[in-house]
């Protein structure tokens, strides 16, 4: 199996590890009373569905599927997008004084760091494709 390959599982694997952490957190201060916001349960949820969505993608080997690149690469940028929302509105919310959860913040900036590393990770693996296709024609 290819490192870059690996590479990518890997960091899937620790990404959907937070974003389960992250969800289910949510999930317990919602039955606790302790946050209304239905927003952040959606986005949560949907984060980590794109999570779990390119990782059964990539172990199922469709990333060698040309049709399928864009959809990977499309997957991997959404969700680095709704992490990067959430993380800018607990960032806002921190500064004026709203949480004083810290730990939302470092799981969202460790999310971000993974997921933007793994759209170079398969980016990279998408180039080198094209450059094996490239010698064999």
């Amino acid at each position: 199996m290819n490192t870059m390959l690996v590479l990518a599982i890997i960091i899937l694997f620790a990404a959907l590890g937070l974003a389960l952490f992250e969800f289910v957190g949510i999930v317990q201060a919602r039955s606790k009373k302790l946050t209304r916001n239905s927003a952040r349960l959606v986005t949560r949820g949907a984060i980590t569905g794109l999570i779990l969505a390119v990782l059964l993608l990539v172990l199922y080997g469709v990333l060698f599927v040309d049709r399928l690149k864009f959809l990977i690469v499309l997957l991997v940028a959404s969700t680095l997008f709704l992490v990067g929302y959430e993380f800018y509105g607990i960032y806002r919310a921190r500064r004026q004084g709203l949480t004083k959860n810290r730990s939302r913040l470092i799981t969202h900036g460790l999310m971000m760091f993974l997921l933007g590393l793994l759209l170079g990770v398969i980016l990279n693996i998408i180039l080198n494709l094209i450059e094996l296709v490239r010698v064999f024609d």
